[in-house]
């Protein structure tokens, strides 16, 4: 399990234990089923920047390669009883298919797709050295049309057949300070009305002027829309429908929103359906014209503008690294990437809870996360009865090459700091310390402070997390603009929330009165 599984809240550890099954009455049940859309995700932390992160494609040229001697071999070795029976006419029209199968798997960014996958052997995809990270961009260079820009663009595809080689997908977008037109994007279903007043209340006010996207429940309370209006959210109402893909392909009837789905979007599983969904509101939007954050919406927090002053520009998509010590060889990644596409990747695992980008570049990031869902859930191989696996898919579609338009992001170095994986950490070593050496309960050790705390300070200076005030910084001391995961940190950071305003967000009396 992921390490901070345990420290989510008491009331998401309740539900993860829980197990659910299909009812006749889909709008009714629908909700709680899928209130674990956002809360079973995986870890995100810290990390160092990876050198040419934005250009990946040349990756698997080498993976690609092995592959190709490899089954050049078999065929080779298959070819050559045969071929001391045939006449000379025989052994050239043998020798003309080797050459053709030879050509045909080397690696064409031009016309073939961009992902690798093995037959018999797991394909380990190596570390860029510098000469492949100059392929690499020159590669992109072609996708731009060349290093003059004059040429055609070379066509490329994803895996499923999605086209990522518009130009306008690794254009950049400075709003300078002014986040009127960016747009913040999150599926929010089963939540209390609290978690709202932290998420939208904090966003608004940092001072963010731009649009604020949810999707909420059918059953949402009359209350919390007339809330979500105040704060100028658009939200959109989501529709619990029969699911129409083969939900008896997995391996048990454990899924807990198995055979639901969200309208119109039948043919995936509901928790992934935030995809599709979040593409088709951004599309509908004429006026979210400036770059979009599409984001987990229960355990994030904002301390600054995201798009405000200061904040950096956007180009393409941008992609959150976790912290260096959690990578891809986790659990979440590594099985269902293995059992699907037959290959591993050694690399920092990249949150999917956390994504950036231009609009065109959202929109083609969504749609390619759509196709490759459709691909997964057509194969036995590829359906997993798990939480999080979106992430698996994330991570396989960047390392693969398949969004060359994106850079990954170090943790507390761009817009989002995801804590998840440092602060649970914490709150474990916390916990167990003072349960064995003070011989507290669990539940006392929870609540108790973290070492060093004093006045502002709920965790310690020694961890060189926050400031002097209590806010969460970034490596170069500046307050982070997002926090992802905070819960993890546990009861201190929730209570200083609570304390400095974050937890709620009233609606003044002159507005409930007009």
């Amino acid at each position: 399990r992921l390490h901070h599984d345990s420290f989510l809240l008491d009331n998401d550890n309740n539900n993860n234990n829980k197990q659910y099954t299909t009812s006749n009455k889909q709008q009714e049940s629908g909700n709680s089923r899928l209130r674990l859309l956002e809360s079973q995700r995986s870890s995100c932390s810290p990390t160092h920047f990876m050198k040419s992160g934005d250009k990946m494609a040349q990756r698997i040229s080498r993976p690609n390669r092995t592959l190709a001697r490899h089954q050049q071999h078999q065929q080779h070795q298959q070819s050559k009883k045969a071929i001391s029976a045939l006449p000379i006419l025989g052994m050239l029209v043998l020798a003309a298919t080797l050459i053709r199968t030879s050509q045909m798997y080397n690696f064409d960014m031009g016309s073939q797709s961009m992902a690798t996958e093995a037959d018999d052997s797991v394909a380990i995809l190596p570390d860029l050295d510098e000469s492949s990270s100059q392929q690499s961009k020159q590669a992109a260079a072609a996708a731009h049309g060349g290093d003059d820009g004059n040429e055609a663009p070379s066509r490329l595809l994803t895996e499923a057949g999605v086209d990522v080689s518009d130009p306008e997908l690794y254009a950049a977008h400075d709003l300078h300070g002014d986040s009127s037109t960016a747009t913040v994007m999150g599926l929010a279903t089963g939540y209390s009305r609290g978690t709202y007043e932290r998420f939208v209340g904090s966003l608004r006010k940092t001072g963010y002027k731009g649009h604020i996207i949810l999707g909420v429940a059918p059953d949402i309370s009359e209350s919390t829309l007339q809330y979500l209006r105040y704060r100028n959210v658009t939200t959109k109402v989501l529709k619990w429908v029969d699911c129409t893909y083969d939900v008896n392909l997995g391996k048990s009837d454990l899924l807990q929103e198995k055979g639901t789905c969200a309208y119109p979007y039948t043919d995936i599983k509901s928790r992934w359906s935030r995809f599709p969904l979040q593409r088709d509101w951004l599309e509908e939007c004429a006026s979210c014209t400036g770059p979009v954050l599409v984001m987990d919406v229960r355990d994030s927090v904002f301390q600054r503008d995201p798009f405000g002053p200061g904040s950096p520009v956007v180009k393409g998509l941008q992609v959150f690294e976790e912290h260096k010590n959690q990578t891809t060889e986790h659990w979440l990644t590594n099985w269902p990437i293995k059992e699907c596409k037959n290959v591993r990747y050694k690399k920092t695992m990249l949150c999917s809870g956390t994504t950036i980008g231009t609009r065109a570049a959202m929109i083609k990031y969504l749609e390619v996360m759509y196709a490759e869902m459709q691909a997964w859930i057509k194969q036995k191989k590829c359906r997993f009865e798990i939480h999080g696996d979106d992430q698996s898919i994330h991570n396989h579609l960047f390392y693969s090459g398949q969004l060359p338009f994106a850079t990954p992001i170090p943790n507390r170095e761009g817009i989002v700091h995801t804590v998840g994986f440092e602060a649970a950490k914490l709150w474990n070593a916390k916990k167990k310390r003072l349960m064995k050496r003070q011989n507290m309960t669990e539940r006392h050790a929870a609540q108790a402070p973290y070492d060093g705390a004093s006045g502002e300070r709920w965790l310690g200076e020694q961890f060189k997390l926050i400031d002097d005030e209590g806010y969460i910084t970034d490596f170069d001391g500046s307050r982070s603009r997002v926090v992802h995961q905070f819960d993890r940190f546990g009861t201190p950071f929730q209570r200083w929330l609570q304390e400095h305003g974050f937890g709620s967000d009233p609606i003044p009396r002159a507005a409930t009165r007009v």
